[in-house]
């Protein structure tokens, strides 16, 4: 093989038996079947870790002795994942959360990935608020009430107001609690409009608001495609925001401080107030 060719193109095209192969365009290719092969051999070892760490940690939560112990196995299995996954996560803000206190933290909302990395990141134990669908299976049922899951009805409207009322008076009571005040999540970047449930919370319970973003975990694992990819994740814990009074307007106000906060280190752009016709609902 000899290098042919005159000007720029000599050092990109090779000629072989009086024709041209564009050498520049051949690499290219072998490049993207390289990184083609190694995303699927990635995205296969990730599923076999859920396959072998899947059973483990909803055997190790529901026979865990208490709460504590069941969310301190949640926490081991999800730091676990994260390393063998060889996922890099940096926490940042950490010394926000006194694991004394209580309060209503608020995380924006991007994978299914989302959960596990707020258990592995935060050094506290505190409850999630999910969906109610979560209760129709079996196995997610048993799991996620050994985890004190609080469940609110999304579509019935009376039930849901009284799910909601639960919570409260549970916060009142001391129970701190993780909201995705977005209330699900889609298939393009962004940040939605927050629903008012956990700033009513917190307003109501008289506890302070901890805004959290979360930021790379829709890279890692997008909702619409199953296909987890090699992504470093950071999450950071911003100042507690206290409620100023317990009605409408104090939660509207704590609503907005977080969400600014949020949009301020998430790295989405701003979707509130956007058409949504063009988005696709990931169910969650």
């Amino acid at each position: 093989m000899r290098i042919a060719g005159e000007g720029c193109d000599s050092g990109n095209r090779a000629s072989i038996a009086g024709g041209e192969v564009d050498i520049t365009g051949f690499t290219r290719k072998i490049l993207r079947v390289r990184k083609s092969g190694g995303a699927l051999l990635y995205a296969g070892y990730i599923y076999l870790l859920l396959l072998v760490l899947g059973p483990m940690v909803w055997t190790a939560v529901v026979a865990a002795p208490g709460f504590e112990k069941a969310y301190g196995a949640m926490r081991f299995f999800a730091r676990l994942f994260l390393r063998l996954g060889r996922v890099p996560i940096t926490v940042r803000g950490v010394a926000h959360l006194n694991p004394a206190a209580h309060f209503i933290v608020v995380s924006n909302h991007c994978s299914y990935a989302d959960g596990p990395i707020l258990a592995a990141a935060l050094p506290i134990h505190t409850s999630y608020v999910a969906k109610a669908e979560l209760t129709r299976n079996a196995v997610s049922r048993l799991f996620f009430t050994r985890l004190r899951t609080a469940f609110v009805e999304r579509f019935d409207r009376h039930r849901g107001t009284t799910d909601a009322r639960k919570v409260i008076r549970l916060a009142q009571g001391g129970r701190s609690f993780i909201f995705f005040p977005e209330g699900t999540f889609y298939d393009i970047p962004g940040l939605q409009a927050f629903r008012m449930g956990a700033f009513l919370t917190a307003a109501r319970a008289g506890v302070p608001v901890v805004p959290v973003a979360i930021r790379g975990s829709r890279s890692f694992l997008r909702g619409d495609t199953w296909f987890p990819r090699r992504a470093a994740i950071d999450v950071r814990v911003c100042a507690p925001i206290p409620p100023e009074g317990n009605d409408w307007e104090a939660a509207v106000r704590l609503r907005d401080a977080a969400r600014a906060d949020i949009l301020k280190y998430c790295g989405e752009p701003d979707l509130e107030g956007r058409t949504s016709t063009f988005k696709k609902e990931v169910s969650v």
